[in-house]
């Protein structure tokens, strides 16, 4: 109540003499640059592989399954007010756990040099935010980039016959999408959590197709402004001492 008297004082007291103080502490204001890092677990989705090098009565099919991993991303970007861009870098690491082949009815023994399976990418993203009352912000976007995956060969082999496929650093495009919710804890700092979806297209090498590659993600993380200072709220306006009054 003594602030809203405050505030509502005539602005004649100004010019006779009152000096407005500090703004008081309004809601923080979200404009500049930040970074970001979130981890958290990852989910593979099968792979599967086609060739036709034996023709049509003898398909050779292949999937590939891997347990769920690890991810994490390091971000910097610049948030305007409703949206966000922001240049970030993604590892993805996990474990394949089964590798089944087949040509035609004929099941193939199929081994992995080594189970473990990587992926680095950089993405720029687009995101939107949507601000609720409260500290509580949700957000969705995507982007698309560029993805290595890092893995060893593959090697199927039936009746002393052997091929070999696969392995070592291939690059493509990737993507990604994301879909999370902020919570305010500071003017500087926010608290996240997201779903997150990545992939990369199929491709194909000679006789043999590889299904497009994604993955889903659960993260959690942490987001630092550069700026988040309190925007300007009001000035408070005090009059000044009036004169002690003349003595007869």
């Amino acid at each position: 109540m003594l602030v809203g008297l405050l505030l509502g004082l005539p602005l004649g007291l100004q010019a006779a003499g009152a000096e407005p103080l500090p703004p008081l502490p309004g809601p923080a204001d979200p404009h500049g640059f930040y970074a970001s890092l979130g981890a958290g677990a990852s989910w593979p989705q099968p792979i599967h592989y086609d060739d036709n090098q034996l023709g049509a009565l003898l398909p050779i099919k292949g999937t590939l399954l891997a347990d769920p991993g690890f991810a994490a991303d390091l971000g910097l970007g610049y948030d305007f007010g409703r949206w966000r861009t922001e240049l970030s870098y993604v590892h993805r690491q996990a474990t394949v756990t089964a590798s089944k082949w087949s040509a035609g009815p004929f099941p193939l023994a199929a081994t992995v040099a080594d189970p473990q399976v990587s992926s680095n990418s950089v993405f720029a993203s687009l995101y939107a935010d949507l601000p609720v009352n409260g500290r509580l912000v949700p957000y969705v976007g995507g982007g698309i980039g560029y993805t290595a995956v890092n893995s060893t060969a593959t090697t199927i082999s039936v009746r002393g016959l052997s091929q070999t496929f696969g392995g070592g650093s291939n690059g493509m495009l990737g993507y990604q999408a994301k879909a999370g919710l902020a919570y305010r804890a500071s003017p500087r700092s926010d608290l996240f959590s997201e779903v997150v979806y990545q992939g990369a297209p199929g491709r194909s090498s000679g006789s043999l197709e590889r299904s497009a590659l994604s993955s889903w993600g659960l993260r959690l993380g942490w987001r630092y402004r550069f700026g988040g200072i309190p925007a300007g709220g009001p000035a408070v306006v005090v009059p000044a001492a009036a004169p002690p009054a003349a003595t007869p």
